[in-house]
This record gives C-alpha cells, structure tokens and sequence, in this order.
C-alpha cells in the first residue's frame, strides 16, 4: 500500500511581540498552537470576506434582473464586481468559462426566471386535536 503526503507550503507572518503574546495566551486556552489559531481566524476572514461579496453580487442581480429577464430569460448569468460580465443557456460551459477567466474569484452564477428570489414551498402535516365531552 502507497502511502502519499500532503506537502503544505507555509508563509512567515512578522507580527509584534503583543499579539503575538496575545495569540499565545488565547492558543493555548484553547489547546491550539498560534500557528492553527492564525491559520483558522484568517480562513474565518477570508470566509466573511467571500460572503460580503457574494451578498454584493446578489444585490447588483437583483436591481439588474428586470433587464436581464427582458434580454436573457432562463439563461445563466455571471455577476462579477457589480456587473454582468457573462451569460450561457448552458450552465456547465458558463461555469467551465468563469472557472478560466476569475479563477479563485467570487462570481455569482444565476439562473434568470421570473422571480428574482427563489420561492420554496414546504407542506408540513398539522394535528388537529377532537377534544370529545364526555
């Protein structure tokens, strides 16, 4: 059986001498090295980071979609940095297109329909109690 191992390139962070004593006391109340304390607050930023964009990208869909349903009804879009930066019918070859030109950047890729917001119906069973007088 072949063994393999996950070479992980690494970067050094100069900080200074309070934050790092800061990072340190927090570490270790955690049980956690400052190295996998940074590596994860900076992963939760850069999380938070993509979400503020992807909100933004919905938004700039959203005030655009009167015009993109006149001009590309139930085509996808790509929104990329407030605009419309591309459309396919074919979601795949959009997205193989996005994957090409933004790599590792945030666009949104939406169907255009009549709604701009999705609507999900959920049907949930009800008890009705028969309260019987005796």
């Amino acid at each position: 059986m072949e063994m393999t191992k996950q070479v992980t390139e690494t970067a050094t962070l100069p900080l200074n001498v309070i934050t790092f004593n800061q990072l340190q006391k927090v570490a270790g109340e955690k049980g956690h090295t400052v190295e996998a304390l940074v590596e994860e607050v900076i992963q939760q930023y850069l999380q938070r980071e993509a979400e503020q964009k992807m909100a933004s990208e919905m938004e700039t869909f959203r005030r655009l979609h009167p015009k993109l349903w006149v001009k590309y009804p139930r085509d996808y879009v790509a929104i990329y940095q407030g605009k419309l930066v591309d459309h396919d019918s074919d979601r795949l070859k959009l997205w193989l297109r996005l994957e090409q030109n933004y790599p590792h950047k945030v666009v949104l890729l939406r169907q255009v329909m009549p709604n701009v917001e999705r609507v999900y119906q959920v049907r949930s069973p009800r008890l009705i109690r028969h309260e019987q007088n005796l």
